[in-house]
C-alpha cells in the first residue's frame, strides 16, 4: 500500500520486464504526483484501488496478456486522458474511472465483452475497435 506521505514525491515508476504478474489492491493509491507509469508485458492483473487517486497520472496503456482491472483502478485520477486497453482484457471491475472527467478509452475490442461489470466506463467516452498504429 501506498501511504501518501511516503511516496508524495514519487513522479515515474518504470519496473523492469517480466517483474510484475499482479499489481495488489491499493499498489500505490493516493501517490498524487505520480505522472507516469509503464506496466510490464508480465502483468496479468490490476487489482482494485491499485492506481486509485493518483491525480498526477496521464496516460495508462494497458499491456496484452492483462487479463483482469478491478474495481475502482483508476478512481479519482483526474488529470487522465487516454487509458488503451487491450483485446486481452476479459473482466472489468465497476468504477474502473469514478472521476475521471477528461478521459477517453480506446479499446482494442470492437464492443463490451459480456463479463464487464455494468457502469465500467463511469461515462466516459470509450472508441471500440481502436487499433494502435
Amino acid at each position: 500500500m501506498c501511504i501518501r506521505d511516503r511516496c508524495y514525491n514519487l513522479l515515474l515508476i518504470d519496473f523492469p520486464e517480466d517483474s510484475v504478474i499482479t499489481f495488489g489492491e491499493f499498489a500505490f493509491s493516493g501517490c498524487v504526483r505520480l505522472t507516469e507509469i509503464i506496466i510490464p508485458q508480465s502483468t496479468l492483473s490490476i487489482e482494485r484501488y491499485a492506481f486509485a487517486g493518483c491525480r498526477g497520472l496521464v496516460q495508462i496503456v494497458i499491456p496484452h496478456g492483462t487479463t483482469s482491472i478491478g474495481f475502482q483502478v483508476f478512481d479519482g485520477c483526474s488529470s487522465l486522458v487516454s487509458i488503451i486497453i487491450p483485446k486481452s482484457v476479459t473482466t472489468i471491475g465497476g468504477g474502473v474511472f469514478n472521476g475521471c472527467r477528461n478521459l477517453t478509452i480506446y479499446m482494442e475490442v470492437e464492443n463490451k465483452p459480456q463479463d464487464w461489470s455494468i457502469g465500467w466506463n463511469c461515462g466516459c467516452p470509450v472508441v471500440w475497435g481502436y487499433k494502435k498504429n
